[in-house]
């Protein structure tokens, strides 16, 4: 049987763009026909459009005045001859699938995707926390009520794809998390859910002195990386307050190097730490080659991360190049450098504890060498061919009762 294969992603962001890639290598090297529809417009994808054309699949654009992407993706999957469809980013397919109340969308098709942070649970909130959360206009409220409504778009946009409430021909989705995965198996059964590994995506071929040289940061720093979005569930403003708190003589030495895009909102205490010197920022987009000399350039990753259940392709990434972590005592980052060896844990949402640990590192000798092995294991555990297999495994490779003309 022909394997064809529409692999459909409309977010440009994060990690997002490495995913798309590795979900469509991943059919080609299966031997399926793919065909790729996302933003080729957006100079963010031109060098994974070139990847994934030089790997055999065909890739077309998504036209900017598409409101509604669940249509779009069911008329060019039926355009190819194909009735399978993977979503790479389901979390976005599936808040706006919520959001525009669509419903009939995939009849008869074979749907798959990676939900990242499948956000469906929560206690639906009375009219006066409602109220009183629309009239303060704080970030924190405007945090909260983004939440509000990931959660009722989700839940409304699931209830619309479920094969049992809808005419979709099967559903599969993919979790990094074992809890997500539980906890949508009670809604979707066992055989719609899978796990799989959140993987890495490049490595850099440099030593540490000549990633520094790169990028401009003294070599006897020591430099603690943050990368990732900043808003204030990752940390930054923890990471820049604790650093700021340190000891005049203890703080000369440090170097935080801020690397991605930062929202004005969340940029106060890293200009601040900037201004004495103490913070290198690369206030942009920053690709993967570039990124992987950030890691390598680094001697610590901080993953001062608030509140977040999943895990992380920073904290991969950093294992991948082998560099240790700085990470709050929670969720499953906590448990994957507790059991992996993967750095250092503090108690999660206590700055002093931050502070102390930040202190106690920099004091220390800088390690000659570091035993490696649980980096390795884990960064193998989460490598691309794990990923890549995984999808073909569990999905291309299952097919369903229905047949593919």
């Amino acid at each position: 049987m022909t394997h064809r294969v529409l692999v459909y992603d409309f977010n440009p962001t994060g990690h997002c763009p490495g995913w798309l890639f590795l979900v469509a290598t991943a059919f080609r090297r299966a031997g399926a026909e793919v065909k790729v529809c996302c933003c080729t417009d957006d100079s963010r994808l031109d060098v994974w459009v070139e990847k994934m054309k030089a790997a055999g699949c065909s890739v077309v654009g998504i036209p900017q005045a598409v409101e509604n992407h669940s249509n779009h993706a069911e008329a060019e999957a039926r355009s190819s001859g194909s009735s399978r469809i993977f979503f790479p980013n389901f979390d976005s397919l599936i808040y706006e699938m919520g959001k525009l109340g669509v419903k009939g969308a995939f009849a008869g098709m074979d749907v798959a995707g990676i939900w990242l942070r499948p956000d469906i649970d929560g206690v639906e909130p009375s009219w006066l926390e409602r109220l009183r959360v629309k009239c303060l206009r704080t970030r924190v409220t405007k945090l909260t009520r983004k939440r509000w409504r990931a959660v009722r778009n989700n839940r409304r946009g699931l209830s619309a794809i479920i094969p049992e409430t809808s005419d979709v021909g099967r559903l599969r989705l993919f979790f990094t998390s074992p809890e997500a995965a539980l906890q949508l198996s009670s809604r979707i059964g066992e055989q719609g859910v899978a796990l799989i590994c959140d993987p890495w995506l490049e490595r850099a071929e440099i030593d540490k002195a000549a990633a520094r040289r790169t990028l401009g940061i003294q070599s006897g720093s020591r430099v603690f990386l943050h990368t990732g979005t900043s808003r204030p569930e990752k940390g930054l403003k923890d990471a820049c307050e604790a650093i700021q708190s340190l000891d005049h003589e203890v703080r000369g030495n440090v170097c935080l190097l801020r690397a991605g895009v930062v929202d004005p909102l969340d940029a106060t205490s890293l200009r601040e730490l900037e201004a004495i010197g103490g913070a290198l920022i690369m206030d942009q987009y920053v690709s993967e080659d570039e990124l992987a000399l950030c890691y390598v350039a680094a001697d610590w990753v901080l993953l001062t991360y608030r509140d977040q259940k999943e895990t992380s392709g920073v904290l991969v990434h950093a294992a991948a190049n082998r560099r240790p972590v700085i990470a709050s005592d929670y969720g499953l980052i906590g448990s994957h450098v507790r059991a992996y060896g993967l750095g250092r844990l503090f108690t999660h949402r206590d700055q002093n504890a931050l502070r102390s640990l930040l202190a106690e590192i920099i004091a220390e000798p800088v390690a000659a060498t570091r035993d490696v092995s649980g980096m390795d294991d884990f960064s193998n555990l989460n490598s691309p061919d794990a990923f890549r297999n995984t999808l073909n495994d569990h999905w291309l490779l299952d097919p369903p009762d229905f047949r593919e003309g």
